[in-house]
């Protein structure tokens, strides 16, 4: 398996300083971005998803309505700061 990631510019900085499994290249997505932030926070981390151009936020309500809903329904169980 041969993974490609950007050894220039500030991902390659993000990458040298944090590691490559912290700052890791993503497909173009923004409900992935916020899904994959939201996973992370459930498992305890302080995921930082920063959104090139947030007029496409937009599709990544639906994750966001879901981490707001697992609150919910777990009771807190899950402590999810976004």
């Amino acid at each position: 398996v041969v993974l490609s990631f950007h050894t220039d510019g500030v991902p390659g900085m993000t990458q040298q300083t944090y590691g490559q499994i912290r700052a890791a290249d993503e497909i173009i997505d923004e409900g992935h971005f916020i899904g994959k932030s939201i996973g992370e926070a459930m498992n305890g981390f302080r995921p930082i998803v920063e959104l090139m151009n947030t007029n496409f936020g937009i599709y990544a309500m639906p994750e966001i309505s879901s981490a707001g809903n697992t609150f919910l329904q777990t009771g807190g169980q899950y402590n999810m700061p976004l």
